[in-house]
């Protein structure tokens, strides 16, 4: 199976068809869900946010999470690995 769908069917398992604010952060691994938002303000979140009719909250399509996941396209050689520090 294609990484892309398996990404897409793990988030739509875990979150459904739109992502909160908070699932966001946590899945993106921001800092916070004030961080997303400040992200979104300056244009620098990798997905659209957007409202519902009537409701004030900010929620993410969950294929655009997986989209912008499968995009990265990391691979071992190049993700950053940084050594655990000695305790001393």
């Amino acid at each position: 199976m294609p990484k892309d769908i398996d990404v897409y069917k793990q988030l739509v398992h875990d979150y459904g068809m739109v992502m909160t604010v908070d699932e966001l952060a946590r899945v993106l691994k921001y800092p916070s869900s004030n961080a997303v938002r400040q992200a979104h303000a300056a244009g620098r979140l990798p997905v659209p946010l957007q409202r519902f009719p009537g409701r004030r909250a900010l929620f993410a399509p969950t294929h655009k999470v997986a989209d912008a996941i499968v995009g990265l396209d990391i691979s071992p050689s190049q993700a950053v690995h940084k050594e655990p520090e000695m305790v001393k």
